[in-house]
């Protein structure tokens, strides 16, 4: 049984998905390999937002994150929602304050802030066609029990996905996208009754259950976990999930064969 702890919900919920602000980026420890810097990219990228030229923003994204996420879509995610504000014109800041480069990859660190708490963050970065851009649609704010494990929006993607599967009843999709140590021991026929069987044989969808994924995080060694809620049609109750992902052979799986369920209070 996995305990959950409650998330209370953000004023602005645009900015547990995207903060792009920053009145000063500095640059330490770094070691110059004749590259552009990531934090050149940075500068360029806040500067392009804050002045509402979402389309020049958008070009410094990378091929993976345009992937999955369409410039129209984008430009809603550059301004408060209820106000059609700027980010700018929203009173959050953010400042890096450093930045580390591993090869064709590198992390800028620093502090959010709005209404007076502070938040530090994570942005990741790729070098692509001589350029440094960025491998996340998002700043990943640090979860704020977890120290370490940051907002991953790709990782709450990629569980959605999961949960959805799970709930169409798709053994092979979650046979082939949950991690070897969780499968370890197991038959797929093993495997496959304990995570898309009921009681009456359906799958969980037909029997009224539905998954709400909130948020997701990650850490730098590659561990991370989904939060949600499962609810069942004509029942009150609401089950507060917390399931565990890893990334493994270059994408996100689940790390687990059952849902650990807490009923939420």
């Amino acid at each position: 049984m996995c305990r959950i702890s409650s998330v209370r919900k953000k004023t602005l919920a645009l900015f547990a998905i995207v903060v792009f602000i920053a009145p000063l980026l500095c640059c330490c420890g770094e070691v110059d390999d004749g590259r552009p810097k990531p934090i050149d990219s940075a500068r360029k990228f806040i500067s392009e937002a804050l002045d509402g030229k979402t389309d020049e923003a958008y070009k410094l994204l990378s091929r993976r994150q345009k992937k999955f996420i369409s410039l129209e879509v984008f430009k809603g995610m550059t301004k408060e929602r209820a106000t059609g504000k700027t980010l700018g014109e929203s009173g959050l800041r953010i400042e890096a304050q450093r930045q580390v480069v591993d090869g064709n990859k590198a992390t800028v660190y620093g502090d959010s802030e709005f209404n007076g708490k502070k938040t530090p963050f994570i942005l990741p970065f790729v070098f692509e066609d001589g350029q440094w851009l960025l491998d996340h649609p998002s700043v990943q704010l640090e979860n704020s029990s977890e120290k370490g494990f940051y907002f991953n929006l790709n990782l709450a993607n990629d569980a959605k996905t999961y949960f959805d599967k799970l709930l169409d009843g798709d053994a092979k999709y979650l046979w082939e996208n949950t991690s070897s140590m969780a499968k370890n021991g197991i038959s797929f026929e093993v495997f496959a009754s304990m995570t898309v069987s009921t009681q009456s044989g359906k799958k969980p969808k037909e029997e009224g259950f539905a998954i709400t994924t909130k948020q997701a995080f990650s850490n730098e060694q590659g561990e991370g976990f989904a939060i949600g809620m499962l609810t069942i049609t004509g029942n009150q109750s609401q089950i507060a999930l917390r399931e565990k992902f890893i990334f493994e052979e270059g994408k996100w799986v689940a790390d687990f064969v059952k849902l650990e369920t807490e009923i939420g209070k």
